[in-house]
């Protein structure tokens, strides 16, 4: 490999390590691009809203991690939409969970969230975003304290599960 391919091969992986140190909930941190920051994150058995219309609940044996979380744009040019950051629970063997889509659609109509799918993201503009991961409750507990939140954007950042 030549040296311009052994640089962009170290970047890269530089860009999608793991980091070791969490970020404390309700603290931001900084990539080149985005300032992100975990303001909540919970266990919770169900999900609904006040009207009971909207609702999700686990499958048998499962719970839900809900994350509120933010991102904001800190370049001086927009991204796009598909550049956003993504966030991802992680089992202490470094397993990624997505999200949960209908239990993240409940959660997202209940919190304050004001995520734009679709739209290139302006600079200086902060956009809040709910999510919701249905786990395995015996697994979670059983290595309580070791889970973490992972936001994947242009250098990963992680912050402790609840």
């Amino acid at each position: 490999m030549n040296e311009i391919g052994e640089a962009i091969s170290e970047e890269l992986k530089e860009m999608n390590a793991i980091p070791e140190e969490n970020t404390p909930i309700g603290e931001t941190a900084q990539t080149d691009n985005f300032a992100v920051t975990v303001k909540k994150a919970e266990i919770t058995m169900k999900l609904a809203d006040d009207s009971g219309v909207f609702t999700a609940s686990p499958s048998k044996g499962g719970m839900f991690i809900t994350v509120l979380w933010s991102y904001k744009n800190i370049t001086s040019d927009p991204i796009s939409s598909f550049s956003t950051p993504t966030v991802y629970l992680l089992s202490p063997e470094g397993t990624r969970y997505s999200a949960d889509v209908e239990a993240s659609g409940v959660f997202a109509s209940i919190s304050d969230q004001d995520e734009n799918i679709l739209s290139d993201l302006n600079p200086g503009i902060e956009v809040n975003a709910a999510d919701a991961f249905e786990v395995s409750k015996d697994l979670y507990e059983k290595q309580s304290g070791q889970w973490r939140i992972l936001i994947d954007a242009d250098r990963n950042v992680v912050f402790p599960a609840p």
